[in-house]
């Protein structure tokens, strides 16, 4: 009888472990995001942070597919300011072109 008690424990001992064991957040998913934030705050080099930001989140989302890393929601986050502002940005060209032709 004490074997079975000592193999349940050690038992539950590996289950516990592997359901609380925690999962790293994805580095360059958070600094994508990051980098995306100061491109909104930042009035000089915004297209730097812009094109940085939406790498570094690229990058991030590949690796946590791989890897099973948390941080998925921080790297969409990254990607959709980026696509955000960058539409607008387009917008703005697009009208400054029209502007110059005379539309």
């Amino acid at each position: 009888m004490e074997s079975q008690n000592s193999n349940r424990g050690y038992a539950y001992e590996v289950v516990e472990e592997t359901i609380y064991k925690e999962r790293k957040t994805n580095r360059n998913a958070v600094i994508g995001l990051v980098l995306s934030i100061i491109g909104l705050i930042a009035a000089r080099l915004r297209i730097v942070f812009y094109i940085a930001g939406f790498i570094f989140c690229l990058i991030g989302l590949v690796q946590i597919k791989e890897r099973g890393e948390r941080g998925k929601a921080y790297a969409i986050i990254g990607i959709i300011i980026d696509s955000i502002i960058f539409l607008f940005l387009l917008l703005i060209l697009f009208g400054l072109v029209a502007i110059s032709n005379g539309y």
